[in-house]
């Protein structure tokens, strides 16, 4: 069941803002599928509208909040989605930090030349354009 607020566009503004403000606190408490849920909701209420950093920033959160449970395919959809939604907007920052978790996730599964591209376009996309 979703909140019913983050159904509504206002109010699912106010909810991702709740839901990330209070991430880094769920996050140091080891409370992952709260934040997921949280997270979650939050997500399922936001528009993909071009410029809105809110969305691309709770998908990297909840893919965090993936990764930790141990959900690497459903991290890694996050973060793809969020990555090209960064690029889409024109993000260095967010695409240099889901390009950073994705490297993480392939080279936990052992694919370190792939993870090493990644770092490398993350490292170029957080210069910003130049």
């Amino acid at each position: 069941m979703r909140p019913r607020c983050a159904r509504a566009e206002p109010g699912a503004s106010v909810a991702v803002a709740i839901a990330l403000g209070v991430d880094p606190l769920l996050s140091a408490r080891g409370s992952s599928r709260l934040r997921l849920r949280l997270l979650d909701a939050s997500v399922a209420g936001l528009p993909e509208s071009p410029g809105a950093s809110a969305l691309t920033e709770a998908l990297l959160a909840r893919g965090l909040a993936w990764r930790e449970l141990g959900e690497l395919t459903l991290a890694r959809a996050d973060f793809e989605r969020g990555l090209s939604l960064a690029t889409r907007d024109g993000q260095p920052g967010l695409a240099a930090q889901a390009l950073t978790r994705i490297g993480e996730i392939v080279d936990v599964a052992g694919s370190t030349g792939e993870a090493r591209g990644c770092f490398a376009r993350a490292s170029t996309a957080a210069r910003g354009p130049g």
